[in-house]
């Protein structure tokens, strides 16, 4: 690769990327929305790169399209689609409260063998913070048990297969 070459790549890269960081510093402003005019929350944007095969651009204003260069582009924005976390916050009381939907799939990831939404809420034993932060911690321990149960009831002993 030519100087040339070099530079369209480079060039391609750092577009890409300054799209990308457009993207991340969306995902950033909107981290704590959590109603669009979709209705849902706000489901953060995934950035898919891809190499693109161009004519070189010293080769093309000559006429020779010979040879090409590689370049990096932007494919697609997507929204990610893991089920979000719709709420975790602390209550009035100083306590927690959670709202998560969550999925569990077969093993290959395609089929959904269960899906729920869990409401959590658990008091604080008092009013600092490190009590609205231990009943933020047990909510997640609630939230991870009814997970696992989830999994459980799914999922044959090993000894069954």
């Amino acid at each position: 690769m030519n100087l040339f070459g070099m530079l369209e790549l480079s060039g391609s890269a750092l577009g890409a990327e300054r799209q990308r960081a457009e993207v991340v510093a969306s995902n950033m402003a909107n981290a704590q929305t959590t109603r669009t005019p979709a209705g849902g929350p706000y489901r953060r944007q995934l950035v898919i790169f891809q190499s693109q095969r161009i004519p070189r651009f010293s080769l093309a204003l000559a006429g020779l399209q010979r040879e090409n260069s590689s370049a990096v582009r932007v494919a697609a924005v997507v929204s990610d689609q893991r089920p979000p976390v719709l709420r975790f916050e602390p209550g009035t009381d100083g306590g927690a409260d959670l709202t998560a939907r969550w999925t569990v799939r077969d093993a290959t990831g395609a089929r959904p063998q269960a899906a729920r939404e869990s409401h959590v809420t658990e008091p604080a034993s008092g009013g600092d913070t490190a009590a609205a932060v231990a009943a933020m911690s047990r909510a997640l321990g609630m939230l991870s048990s009814e997970i696992a149960a989830g999994v459980r009831d799914r999922d044959p002993p090993s000894g069954s297969r």
